[in-house]
């Protein structure tokens, strides 16, 4: 193998009683043991050893009736290293290893915030199921952490559709382990919710110290080491490059100078410079203004105004506070139409453009609905915007998009509701990512066939979606509807508690008769239980975990203080300074090392102008301040190399009023 884990592992299987028969091969070929048992049903032909492959080890034990034996598997760099390893632990008597292992995790657990031992609403059943599911919860997150890079949390410790991806396949993507920054953040609030603060303040210092790259951002994904992942795909996703900054501010690093000017700086100055569109949205499938990305930017350009006022950096706090006011004020423009097919007003999934009325049309990937208008696709990422304490959950356009999501969204299982990540109203589901159901207008067959075999399928309900919900009706004051929505999150778990990626809605289907195809094979599928994506999501147990949080305290526990406070505080939100660049204009052309930058604001007001590089390897925004005059006129010069330059011009004043405006020009 090549990349960061190319280092030569041996593995041994090591058996109390001797092997009647043993064989080493490799997967897929005629000495696997496997493929041998299922044509002869027996183990023919024996291999002594399986060298530089996909390495699958089959043995024969003497099984005696009554008589239980001990299997030990061991990995070290070398052989007789393995054999040694395997051999001590089959020396132990496993009641000692399981206890062991057990005291680990009791000692974990007992340092956690654990759940209440009863939620109003819920049944005795439903609070027994709810305790368990909660401390299983904490468990897998914190078991999702690398064990050798302290911080690195995975997505899921899953390939997602597994069972259909051939074992000699080389790690090239579509792999969970690995680690997103927007999972992360999601992980982290559930370590914040059960008071994991350790672990949490590792993950923010493991993605800043070792996956943020050198212009401030964030890859997609990033190998257990942080170096970039195979299958990053060169997708730029700006809301995982704003939460680490929300998560490093909520773990306690404000205050730390070097730590602000080598990290902090850099992923808002990389904002500021690429905000408020870039990249993918959530989803990971398209471009746009997209709600739920907006949402995350205010959030983490807040928090890095607070930093970089504890950092002693109050140009920066100006800048960065300014332009998460000018996201706040604008998100509906950019996101929410009044010329769409279902209501007079309501949030739309993205926009491409910016303008939510106009006739902008985009495919939905998967094999879903091509060409589709941008007003007629909906999704609930919107609620983020209320989660982060951006806008109110009684706001006219969150209430009104509410009934829009559940009529385009939502399905009713025998676990209770749920809803899909997007779509547009339409018989069946319209996101294409999920295991097929012929039914739905996507292009896939057969029933059953897992997504990854071509790309195409049917998407299904995504639990955690639950989640998201109960805590807008929490926040609204509904706690009976977010109780109810708690109770069949959990019911949607799959196992001993494991929250799935997806959720089957549709009627059950059979499982395919063995030796079906794996790649074409249906799994089975029950309503209202896990579809055959992945289980556990992490994002998901995390989900759960705080929502339980939520019902206790009667609030949701990981809204930031500092957006809630800046936007739905006593006082009304940041009022609008008018600021306007009148030199140089949009586009032009400069030339030299330096551009005089000239504009008008509020008499008065702190103006900070920050001019950045945007298409730098190592993007960093210049900032220069001065205050306005007695006429609001105002002139500082800046940096403008040679190259695309955007320049970013912020007002303050008194505290209470921001204003933003901004400029690209291309320096000679």
């Amino acid at each position: 193998p090549t990349g960061p884990f190319s280092a030569q592992v041996v593995g041994a299987l090591v058996g109390e009683r001797p092997f009647l028969a043993e064989s080493s091969g490799f997967v897929g070929t005629p000495s696997d043991g496997l493929e041998q048992l299922d044509t002869n049903h027996r183990l023919g032909h024996e291999y002594r050893s399986a060298e530089d492959g996909n390495v699958v080890q089959t043995a024969r034990i003497d099984a005696r009736p009554g008589q239980p034996f001990t299997l030990a598997l061991g990995f070290a760099p070398t052989a007789s290293g393995a054999i040694a390893t395997a051999s001590r632990s089959a020396l132990e008597p496993f009641g000692q290893t399981l206890a062991r292992y057990a005291a680990g995790w009791h000692g974990y657990d007992a340092g956690l915030t654990g759940p209440p031992s009863h939620l109003a609403g819920f049944s005795a059943a439903e609070d027994s199921a709810m305790q368990r599911t909660y401390w299983l919860s904490a468990n897998v997150i914190k078991a999702a952490e690398d064990k050798t890079n302290i911080g690195a949390f995975v997505a899921s410790p899953t390939d997602p559709w597994g069972q259909s991806v051939p074992a000699a396949t080389t790690h090239a993507g579509w792999t969970y382990r690995e680690v997103f920054a927007r999972d992360s953040y999601e992980t982290f609030t559930g370590l914040l919710a059960d008071g994991d603060r350790t672990s949490a303040k590792a993950m923010v210092r493991f993605l800043f110290d070792r996956v943020q790259q050198p212009d401030g951002s964030f890859p997609r994904d990033s190998e257990l080491d942080g170096s970039v992942a195979p299958d990053t795909f060169g997708l730029s996703e700006i809301d995982e490059d704003a939460y680490p900054l929300l998560m490093a501010w909520e773990a306690g690093l404000a205050g730390d100078v070097s730590f602000y000017r080598d990290h902090i700086r850099p992923a808002a100055d990389f904002i500021v410079d690429h905000g408020p569109n870039y990249g993918v949205e959530r989803w990971e499938e398209h471009p746009g203004y997209s709600p739920s990305t907006i949402a995350a930017e205010i959030a983490g350009l807040v928090a890095a105004g607070q930093l970089a006022a504890a950092g002693g950096d109050t140009a920066r706090a100006n800048l960065y506070l300014a332009t998460a006011d000018d996201y706040q004020r604008n998100v509906k423009n950019w996101t929410v139409t009044t010329t769409g097919p279902y209501a007079p007003r309501y949030f739309i999934r993205l926009s491409p453009t910016g303008d939510p009325n106009g006739a902008e049309t985009y495919n939905l990937g998967n094999g879903s609905l091509n060409d589709v208008d941008q007003r007629s696709v909906i999704d609930a990422g919107f609620l983020e915007l209320t989660r982060l304490g951006e806008l109110s959950p009684h706001d006219p356009d969150v209430q009104a998009s509410l009934p829009v999501v559940d009529s385009v969204l939502e399905s009713h299982t025998a676990s209770g509701p749920g809803w899909h990540r997007y779509g547009i109203k339409a018989s069946g589901a319209t996101d294409g990512y999920g295991d097929c159901y012929e039914p739905d207008p996507t292009n896939c067959a057969p029933t059953g066939e897992p997504w990854y075999t071509h790309a195409v399928g049917s998407g299904h309900l995504w639990p955690l979606l639950d989640g998201e919900r109960a805590e807008q009706d929490l926040q609204a004051g509904d706690y009976p509807a977010a109780a109810g929505l708690a109770v069949s999150l959990q019911r949607m778990t799959w196992g001993l508690g494991y929250v799935p990626e997806q959720a089957w809605e549709d009627p059950d289907v059979p499982a395919s008769p063995f030796g079906s195809d794996p790649t074409t094979a249906s799994i089975g599928f029950i309503n209202g239980k896990a579809a055959g994506s992945a289980a556990p999501l992490i994002w998901g147990q995390a989900q759960y975990l705080r929502l339980i949080r939520d019902l206790a305290s009667r609030s949701v526990v990981d809204q930031p203080s500092v957006t809630r406070a800046r936007y739905l505080g006593s006082g009304a939100a940041p009022a609008v300074e008018p600021v306007t660049i009148s030199s140089p204009a949009p586009g032009a052309t400069v030339a030299g090392a330096t551009t005089v930058v000239s504009g008008t604001t509020a008499p008065g007001a702190t103006v900070a102008v920050g001019a950045g590089q945007p298409n730098s390897s190592t993007d960093s925004v210049d900032v220069a301040t001065t205050v306005a005059g007695p006429g609001g006129d105002f002139q500082v010069t800046v940096p403008t190399p040679s190259g695309p330059n955007v320049i970013t011009a912020t007002a303050t004043l008194g505290g209470h009023g921001t204003g933003w405006t901004q400029v690209a020009v291309t320096g000679t």
